[in-house]
């Protein structure tokens, strides 16, 4: 893990801090003790409420004890149920949001959004998260449900004012890209690099235009700061070649509309796989001048930004099997989704990769217990 990463509350002592909104006979178990109960059945691969029961009944009486609880076992499933579906999400994401960052600086935030297919129904597509994932930090920083009738840009306007941004550089795709979200941005002391594409045609166009000419026998001439990188990778039978070229020459046209902008961007994307060739170009704005990102920073941001779908969303899929998991009442597919993240965080800054860390937690369970409350921090 990063040396810089600092923590001064223990994932335990944010759990302590969810408040408990249940009724006076539901409260016979700490909230805190069952929330550490499902993070580490999470941390043992479990991937649902029943997984989740089923793996907390295999605990014995003095580990219960040990976490606060006094029965000799663990609610039956439908507490479990009713507790997920009304859980305090919100209160929730910002405990565990906290528990990441400590007092470090999250550095390069990527937003995404992922709809969780297994909480689809008949009646409605299935939850849609939007998270904020800090690659410094290994984890998520913040994230929350996107409302159906809303879509993430509203999501991620409301997100980003959550989120500590100063010193911080926001990067997303180009459903991002709006000027109401890089005001947000700079307003809180952050920066921003994001995609431009055909959902804002008039700044695609200027960028295109400071590149090349839209007619070959125009004159023109590249801006006289154009700076460039390119980067070459063999594997697998296919070659890649990736090339940023950048410049400030439209900050000055571009900033009474677009807040903070310094420079703008045009990428290209060359594969040759099996002799195919295919090009892709796309273009990029930021507000990170070139003194303090060149073109070879830019590139690696924009290649940095994938870091949410490899290390986060596919890892969920895949490793978690989250797409399985058919919970779809109430806050639960957030909640569970959210125990997810943290144990995802939690097996990396222990040093494991996420395979080797299931199987190492689902073998010792009193280890994955220990692991959320704090007494193992090797």
């Amino acid at each position: 893990m990063d040396s810089s990463v600092t923590h001064t509350i223990s994932l335990w002592d944010a759990l302590a801090s969810v408040p408990d909104h249940r009724r006076a006979e539901g409260k016979r178990y700490p909230l805190a003790s069952l929330l550490l109960i499902a993070i580490a059945a999470m941390l043992a691969g479990r991937r649902d409420q029943l997984g989740i029961v089923r793996w907390g009944r295999r605990l014995s009486r003095e580990t219960l004890q040990a976490i606060g609880i006094g029965r000799d076992r663990v609610p039956a499933p439908s507490v479990w149920c009713e507790l997920f579906q009304e859980l305090d999400v919100t209160a929730l994401e910002q405990a565990l949001g906290d528990w990441v960052r400590g007092e470090a600086s999250p550095g390069h935030v990527a937003i995404d959004g992922k709809r969780l297919r297994g909480s689809a129904t008949a009646q409605a597509p299935g939850t849609h998260l939007l998270a904020a994932f800090s690659a410094r930090l290994q984890g998520v920083i913040g994230q929350l449900r996107v409302d159906p009738d809303a879509n993430e840009i509203t999501a991620a306007l409301i997100l980003l004012k959550t989120l500590p941004l100063a010193g911080v550089t926001i990067t997303g795709d180009a459903i991002f890209t709006q000027r109401a979200i890089c005001k947000v941005i700079i307003d809180g002391g952050g920066d921003y690099f994001f995609t431009v594409k055909g959902n804002q045609p008039t700044l695609q166009a200027d960028i295109a235009q400071a590149f090349r000419p839209f007619s070959p026998s125009a004159v023109w001439s590249p801006p006289p700061d154009l700076q460039f990188t390119e980067t070459i990778e063999k594997s697998h039978g296919r070659i890649e070649t990736r090339r940023l070229e950048t410049t400030s020459a439209l900050a000055g046209y571009l900033s009474p509309l677009w807040s903070g902008v310094a420079q703008v961007c045009r990428i290209t994307r060359e594969r040759i796989v099996r002799g195919k060739k295919t090009i892709e170009t796309v273009y990029a704005i930021t507000s990170l001048t070139a003194a303090r990102a060149g073109a070879e920073q830019l590139l690696a941001l924009s290649r940095a930004h994938w870091g949410i779908e490899n290390c986060l969303h596919y890892v969920r899929d895949v490793s978690c099997r989250e797409d399985q998991a058919r919970a779809h009442a109430g806050h639960a597919p957030e909640v569970l989704a959210a125990f997810r993240n943290t144990a995802l965080t939690l097996i990396r800054r222990l040093g494991y990769k996420v395979v080797e860390g299931f199987e190492h937690f689902a073998e010792h369970r009193l280890a994955a217990v220990e692991a959320v409350r704090g007494w193992r921090t090797e």
